[in-house]
């Protein structure tokens, strides 16, 4: 006896798409310029460039009291290394939004400790 359910299929194939757009992207880059607290611009082996935002973290911007600071110390930690960039999304600007590692340690979370 064969059974055939149209909405269960469907409720499959929803299932598999979500799940595929969910999926993690990671990649290695230089890290060739640091914007602000937690923002940096990275370079592939490929040359191609691309902004990375912290995700779900917020630093002072430029202007603001600690912008600098804050800047630099991400500067300190990221200029010219090799990270792990960890994304499953990007902002409205285009800006990768994920979680940076150095080292395998996370480097966002080190920046709002």
């Amino acid at each position: 006896m064969k059974f055939y359910h149209p909405l269960a299929a469907a409720v499959v194939a929803v299932v598999v798409c979500v799940s595929a757009f969910a999926q993690k992207i990671v990649f290695q880059a230089k890290v060739i310029d640091t914007l602000d607290g937690s923002k940096v611009v990275v370079e592939t082996q490929s040359k191609t460039k691309f902004v990375v935002r912290c995700q779900a973290t917020t630093a002072p911007q430029y202007g603001e009291p600690y912008g600098e600071y804050s800047r630099q110390r991400l500067s300190n930690l990221v200029l010219r290394q090799i990270v792990r960039v960890e994304y499953t999304e990007r902002n409205e600007y285009g800006h990768i939004l994920g979680t940076i590692f150095l080292n395998g340690e996370d480097v966002c979370l080190d920046q709002i400790a």
